[in-house]
């Protein structure tokens, strides 16, 4: 059945029919308002009562889904088409790193539903049915946090503590950036594992919030001691498994402590215990000696391939020198685009953030 009146919304929940969100009973019963019919001789062709007719037609106002013999009761907060764009935008805010909090998902699905109220008082009146222009308001339930759970629930949305993250790593660390870097740098990983390395700097402290037992109304606060000086361990792996020496970074130390003599490891000095150009160019010369100890054990042939070593993007590896260095030893330099090793440095994401997330349990 068609409308002998047509307005830009019954385009739209005929659009709705055909993706399955509406049934053609209900744009019937709808249309056959809009033809002039009564309510009587509505109920005559579907043999419903007036109260069904008038559910049906306010369902199908708002974008509801109504068949018949289907229960009463009020609607959902949002409409089907409506908690498809909510949800839409919840998952595009989550992909692009800048989640929406819950005050703003409560606003977006307010004005959702304006919009949508708004929408439905167009096709009622068009309906020949502004009667039931008051009930708008009584079937659609006001957007609270406790409805925002119900939805977030329905949608397998989750609604977690936020994590931060600065402007600049959200701007760059994004799925097209990484994807052109890998696209452009392919060819550095075409080598076997034993000739690919990589190197990444992390340091052990936590900031672990513990649960406290308070009485009264004292506020739950512990006694915390000052923050240990900054040190900083310099891994390297290499894809096979095989590792070298660690590096540490001491801060402000001129002479090594005796119980530190008898560990197996590398120890250089910074002031702030961060490392810095000169410290990499250090790390440059230990790592050459790693790879050459490695090519005395190959054959004739592996020992000419060259050697990768990946490191993310702190400004310490901008030395000419130590790229220099590097390549006159047959190694090439892979840097990681920058704000992005909590994604793409494979130590911090397989062996640092696993560690780290042991140590504050």
């Amino acid at each position: 059945m068609q409308p002998r009146t047509r307005i830009p919304e019954f385009a739209e929940l005929e659009n709705y029919k055909n993706l399955g969100l509406l049934t053609q009973m209900q744009l019937d019963l709808l249309y056959r308002r809009v033809n002039g019919e009564s309510y009587q001789q509505i109920r005559n062709v579907y043999s419903i009562s007036k109260t069904t007719v008038a559910r049906a037609i306010m369902r199908t106002a708002t974008c509801r889904s109504w068949t018949k013999g289907q229960s009463g009761g009020g609607m959902t907060l949002l409409s089907l088409p409506d908690e498809m764009q909510f949800k839409k935008l919840v998952q595009e805010m989550a992909d692009d790193l800048n989640c929406i909090t819950t005050s703003m998902a409560i606003a977006v699905c307010t004005e959702l539903q304006n919009r949508r109220l708004k929408f439905a008082a167009r096709v009622l009146i068009t309906a020949r049915c502004p009667h039931l222009l008051a009930k708008l308001d009584d079937y659609c339930p006001s957007p609270s946090r406790g409805w925002l759970n119900h939805i977030a629930t329905r949608l397998s949305i989750r609604i977690v503590s936020s994590q931060t993250i600065d402007m600049l790593r959200r701007s760059t660390c994004d799925a097209n950036h990484i994807r052109q870097f890998f696209l452009s740098k392919h060819r550095y990983f075409a080598r076997r594992k034993k000739f690919i390395a990589n190197m990444d700097e992390t340091m052990l402290y936590s900031k672990r919030r513990y649960k406290v037992l308070t009485a009264g109304r004292n506020r739950p606060v512990r006694a915390e001691k000052s923050q240990l000086p900054h040190l900083t361990g310099v891994c390297t792996i290499f894809a096979d498994g095989t590792t070298m020496k660690p590096m540490v970074i001491l801060p402000q130390k001129k002479t090594l402590d005796a119980e530190l003599e008898d560990l197996d490891a590398f120890f250089v000095r910074s002031e702030s215990g961060w490392m810095n150009k000169y410290l990499f160019m250090v790390y440059c010369i230990m790592f050459i000696c790693k790879v050459q100890e490695k090519r005395s054990q190959m054959n004739v042939f592996d020992a000419q391939v060259p050697f990768l070593l990946i490191v993310d993007g702190h400004p310490s590896r901008l030395s000419f020198l130590a790229v220099r260095l590097l390549s006159a030893f047959n190694i090439e330099l892979l840097v990681l685009p920058g704000h992005t090793s909590h994604i793409l440095q494979p130590l911090d994401v397989g062996i640092f953030s696993p560690l780290k997330a042991q140590f504050k349990k």
